[in-house]
């Protein structure tokens, strides 16, 4: 009785903390390609592309003036980098000027920072793919940073459970208590 109690107040503080924030997506219409040329960087409703080119070492789609709210957790993204036969480039990301992310050479995965130091603040807010200098002789790299979201914390507003869920939870509950006493009266 002591285990299915523990996994019953395990299971519903679990269900508590599960509504503490949600994901919010980063609208890109506000972000700007530098250069201004979508052949080189393609913006989408959802998704940044970065197409290398001989004429441009760093490229970039960014937000001169991105506002993290009050209640903003964290900004995460997937990426992307598939390097040309003899490229060495690095995605990046860029907070009002300042490195936060530097992915290198190639790989692809999920990434989140922490926007705690800039909540209420207007920031710079850049993607890119810039080449190294040193060891870059091929021009056919693509990255690509899609899902971006912002992580924000609830308002405490809770959702109301409709009955007929209510109806079936505690059907489930009752029926473990049942389980949990016939087996605690066969040990006696």
């Amino acid at each position: 009785m002591k285990r299915t109690f523990m996994f019953l107040l395990v299971f519903f503080s679990f269900l508590y903390l599960v509504n503490i924030a949600f994901a919010d997506p980063v609208d890109l219409s506000t972000f700007v390609g530098e250069p201004d040329d979508p052949t080189i960087v393609d913006i989408r409703s959802d998704t940044i592309t970065f197409y290398e080119s001989t004429d441009y070492g760093y490229l970039y789609a960014a937000n001169d003036s991105f506002f993290v709210p009050d209640n903003a957790l964290t900004l995460s993204y997937e990426y992307s980098l598939v390097p040309g036969l003899d490229d060495y480039d690095w995605l990046v990301l860029q907070i009002d000027g300042a490195y936060e992310m530097e992915i290198g050479y190639s790989g692809a995965g999920t990434y989140s920072i922490d926007m705690t130091p800039y909540l209420g603040q207007t920031i710079r807010l850049a993607f890119g793919l810039e080449y190294d200098s040193w060891d870059d002789w091929g021009f056919d790299s693509t990255g690509t940073i899609s899902n971006i979201d912002l992580a924000i914390a609830s308002s405490g507003t809770e959702p109301v459970p409709e009955p007929a869920t209510m109806l079936l939870l505690g059907s489930g509950l009752v029926g473990l208590a049942g389980m949990g006493r016939k087996k605690f009266f066969k040990k006696s």
